[in-house]
C-alpha cells in the first residue's frame, strides 16, 4: 500500500504539473489577448483623436479668415468717407445751408432763472 501511494502521489504531482503547466499557458494567453485588445482600442482611439484634431484645426483657419475679413469690415465702416456716405444715403444728411446762425446756449441759459 505504500508503495501504491507513492505512485499514486507521483501521478498526482505529474498531473498537477500538467494542470499547473495548462494553467500558464492560459493566464499566459489571456495576458497575450488583453494586450493586444489593448493596443488595437488605443490605436482606435489615436486615430479618433487625430481626426478631432485634424476638424478641430480646420475650424481654426475658418474662425480665423472669418475674423480677418471682420476686422475689414470694421475698418472700413468706421472711416470718415463710408460714415458720411452712410449717413447721406440711409439718413438723408444733406450739407448745412450757410445761413443757418447758431445760437451759443450757454450765454442764453446763464440769464434764466427757474426759482419762483
Amino acid at each position: 500500500m505504500t508503495r501504491r501511494r507513492t505512485n499514486f502521489n507521483k501521478l498526482t504531482t505529474k498531473d498537477s504539473a500538467k494542470v499547473l503547466d495548462k494553467r500558464f499557458m492560459l493566464f499566459v494567453l489571456a495576458v497575450i489577448v488583453f494586450s493586444s485588445l489593448a493596443v488595437v482600442v488605443s490605436s482606435a482611439r489615436i486615430s479618433t483623436v487625430g481626426g478631432e484634431l485634424a476638424r478641430l484645426t480646420d475650424e481654426k483657419h475658418r474662425l480665423q479668415k472669418e475674423i480677418s475679413i471682420r476686422k475689414g469690415t470694421l475698418a472700413r465702416n468706421c472711416s470718415l468717407s463710408e460714415i458720411e456716405r452712410k449717413a447721406r444715403e440711409e439718413l438723408g444728411m444733406t450739407d448745412m445751408d450757410s445761413d443757418i446762425t447758431f445760437i451759443d446756449a450757454s450765454i442764453v441759459n446763464s440769464g434764466l432763472s427757474f426759482a419762483n
